[in-house]
């Protein structure tokens, strides 16, 4: 990688016709925005059916979960729930 085929003489970057990132053009995920509306719908159904609380356990530990680990991405900590039918 060379950054330098990025970058004008005068260090700005210069965008190459080469270059297509994905998720844009022919590259794109086709069902990406159906995935992603699928996603909200199943949250939302599982929401409107069952109240979500967390475990007596995991209530304690609430600070450590939220801390979380932390690497490239962050990671929230387990965390275990309880589901119960409205």
């Amino acid at each position: 990688f060379y950054p330098e085929h990025f970058l004008d003489d005068e260090g700005r970057y210069r965008s190459s016709p080469y270059l297509i990132p994905f998720l844009i053009g022919r590259r794109s995920c086709v069902g990406e925005s159906l995935a992603r509306m699928e996603i909200v719908l199943f949250f939302t159904a599982i929401m409107q059916r069952y109240r979500v609380r967390p475990a007596p356990e995991s209530a304690a530990k609430k600070d450590d979960i939220l801390r979380g680990h932390m690497g490239s991405l962050r990671v929230p900590g387990d965390y275990r729930l309880i589901f119960s039918r409205r």
